[in-house]
């Protein structure tokens, strides 16, 4: 009879250790009683609320992106895993994007920021950024970084994550039933309309073939958001990317054209140049000596040696050395030029390529 009340007090102890402080519903297998919060996600109006375990009452309601067709974000009960590699920490990779603070919610399920193109804080995809309050990842729920990282820093292993269909779902209601004060559709002011963009750089500017330059766009009224389509008039001469990095491609112009959702434009003009090709060239020689600026004195059967220094500095070309008088004076095919009878003569420098000259 002793061993048998032990064990009723044992058991007893038991389910006062695992009864949550606030019932996670119906069936749930796990208690969330060590965490300060628990998160419902609404995928209907793209909306995360940060709940205070302690009284339901809302800590924080952000826009977010959830699963578009086809990848539908899941819904139900979950709670957060043991951290795994990069998980949580400032960056890692995602479906083939950086994104910052990922805290996994389910196998292949996460809440992290919004996508970057690199591993820098400026290099944010604005079409990442213009999707937060509609539907558009891959399953997972995306928001704004610094709440990613609140969320990591926050939410520990074992907070609750309720996936609902809005207000009248049972999985949401039911939790906030009867709590005065709680507003799971609580919103933030939606960011305005797009009324102008501009674009940096604003005026022509000139790349070279190769060469990338990266175009940025800003919105009025300040806090609108949009993605952005980008466009090149002649993608021969520069291509454009869907993030603004243009690239030069072959001698020649285009206009760049970036366009906001509701159809707000701007655009710049972009010049392409050949880096080998000369513009210029400039004689000098290579002594002080019987030299003065273009003209040199030089006694029967001396010589002296002519440089041609090239504009730009990256031009290629070859060089063609001429004597206007070849019986006073010769030169060779690397400028050495020599008296061989008295007398004034020019030496002439032409370059192969363009055909620019100098003497």
């Amino acid at each position: 009879m002793k061993r048998l009340r032990i064990l009723a007090l044992s058991l007893a102890l038991l389910l006062i250790c695992l009864s949550p402080a606030v019932m996670p519903g119906a069936g749930a297998a796990k208690s969330y009683t060590a965490c300060p919060y628990w998160i419902g996600v609404d995928i209907v109006n793209q909306r995360l609320t940060v709940y205070r375990t302690a009284d339901n009452g809302v800590a924080h309601s952000w826009l977010c992106t959830t699963g578009r067709a086809g990848f539908e974000t899941p819904t139900g009960v979950f709670y957060m895993p043991e951290k795994k590699g990069d998980e949580r920490k400032d960056w890692c990779t995602l479906d083939g994007f950086k994104v910052r603070y990922a805290t996994r919610v389910a196998d292949g399920f996460y809440i992290h920021s919004v996508q970057y193109s690199d591993k820098k804080s400026d290099a944010v995809r604005l079409a990442s950024l213009a999707r937060l309050g509609h539907s558009g990842s891959l399953g997972s729920v995306i928001v704004e970084y610094t709440h990613a990282k609140w969320i990591s820093q926050n939410c520990p292993k074992g907070t609750m994550v309720v996936v609902h269909a809005g207000v009248n779902d049972q999985l949401i209601s039911n939790r906030l039933k009867g709590v005065a004060g709680t507003d799971i559709t609580a919103s933030l002011p939606e960011p305005p309309t797009v009324e102008s963009i501009q674009m940096n750089p604003s005026s022509e500017f000139s790349i070279a073939i190769g060469e990338t330059r990266q175009l940025k766009c800003t919105f009025k009224p300040s806090g609108a958001q949009s993605a952005l389509e980008w466009e090149s008039s002649d993608a021969k001469r520069a291509t454009v990317d869907g993030n603004g990095l243009v690239r030069g491609v072959s001698e020649g112009s285009s206009t760049i054209k970036a366009r906001t959702v509701n159809g707000k434009e701007a655009k710049v003009k972009v010049s392409v140049y050949d880096p080998t090709k000369p513009t210029g060239v400039e004689l000098s020689a290579s002594v002080k000596n019987g030299w003065d600026e273009d003209r040199a004195i030089l006694y029967l059967n001396d010589g002296i040696q002519l440089k041609a220094k090239l504009s730009p500095s990256t031009a290629v070309t070859g060089l063609e050395w001429k004597s206007t008088n070849t019986k006073r004076g010769t030169v060779n095919s690397s400028g050495w030029i020599k008296a061989v009878g008295e007398g004034n003569f020019e030496i002439e420098v032409k370059t192969t390529k363009e055909g620019k000259k100098d003497k």
